[in-house]
């Protein structure tokens, strides 16, 4: 038997997002995932491993890709 999975790590979930398709907002990330509270997920990640108000809105690029640019 496989293992049931267990809670999804939101975080993880979101670096993983954004490198694959930032930068995005947290509306963007809900939809694509199906979880609620991304906001106050990228909230908690300000500091580590994303970034936020880039240009006019609120979004959120992980900082490898900035340094790409």
């Amino acid at each position: 038997l496989v293992a049931p999975l267990g809670p999804p790590d939101a975080e993880a979930l979101v670096r993983r997002y954004l490198g694959a398709f930032g930068p995005a907002g947290a509306v963007d990330v809900q939809t694509w995932s199906g979880l609620g509270g991304m906001q106050a997920v990228l909230g908690g990640m300000a500091d580590d491993d994303v970034l936020h108000n880039l240009g006019n809105r609120q979004l959120a690029i992980a900082k490898r890709a900035c340094n790409a640019i």
